[in-house]
Parts: C-alpha cells; structure tokens; sequence
C-alpha cells in the first residue's frame, strides 16, 4: 500500500495592521498525485514563483500609504482600516461622482455617466441584499439611507438630463 504523503499550509495575508498573518504551518492531509511527474529539481510551482515575485497581497515591507511598484509615490499618510462603512461610503461616492453631483478626481468637474451611477447604486443594493441579518443595526441603517438617498438622487438626474 502506498504511503500518504502531507503538504503544508500557511497563511500569509496581510492583516490591516500591515503585519503578516503568521499562522502556524498546519499539515494537510492528502495523497500527492501519481499520476503528475515531479517538477525539475530548482523549478517551483507557479503559486510559489508568484509568491516569490511579489503577488498581490503579499508584505511589501512599505507603509501603507505607498502605492504601486514607484518608490516615490506615496499618499504621505497611513490608510485607515477598510471596514463595511468606509466600504459602503466609497461605493456611494463613486455614485455621487458618476451622477456628476460631485467632481470627477480626473477631470476637476462634474462628469455624469448615468448607466455607471445605476450600476454602482446596484452592487450597493446587492450588497445590502446579500448582507442582511449579518449587519450591525447602525450598518444596516447606513446602507438602507445611503441607497434611498441615491436611489432619489439618481431620479432627479435622470430626469434632469430626460433620460427618465
């Protein structure tokens, strides 16, 4: 009988703090395939090569204010955690942008795309959807408000411009 071989696994997400996760390497169980031949020896697999070469996600060691692969651009301050409200506020400015009641970061002025404001008002709902019952109280309340007073906002410009 053939001898079970295990494999390990490790977490190396990056947790908001910008420290790596660290979990403690934990055998998986599991019969390595037959039916494969070994790789050449000095030749690892792809998830370690995109590991090795800097995939996403993976520890930069920069602050993370910096973005990008040029050394010399920085947002010059450290991003606050992403939690659901930064998350649904986000979502929400680009609706406003896109309905052009606020200004374009690109351009400087007003920029309405009305099928882009009815998307991203949509994802918001999905959101809301597929998220009730798993939600704080003041997080259900902020995306039901937010998507009401979207949903009215993109009525009055819709019928502005007579597209509604």
């Amino acid at each position: 009988m053939e001898e079970e071989k295990s494999f390990s696994v490790k977490d190396r997400r990056i947790r908001h703090d910008g420290s790596a996760a660290d979990a403690a390497e934990e055998p998986a169980p599991g019969p390595e395939p037959s039916s494969r031949a070994a790789p050449a020896e000095g030749a690892a697999p792809k998830a370690a090569r995109d590991e090795a070469g800097g995939a996403v996600g993976e520890a930069s060691g920069k602050p993370a204010g910096d973005v990008g692969g040029d050394p010399g651009f920085s947002l010059g301050h450290e991003l606050p955690p992403i939690d659901f409200s930064a998350f649904v506020f986000s979502l929400a400015r680009t609706a406003l942008i896109h309905l052009g009641l606020e200004n374009h970061p690109e351009t400087g002025g007003p920029d309405a795309n009305l099928e882009a404001a009815r998307e991203t008002i949509d994802v918001l709902g999905m959101i809301e959807e597929k998220t009730r019952g798993n939600l704080t109280p003041e997080e259900a309340e902020l995306i039901s408000k937010m998507l009401y007073t979207l949903r009215m906002s993109y009525v009055e410009v819709a019928r502005a411009h007579g597209s509604g």
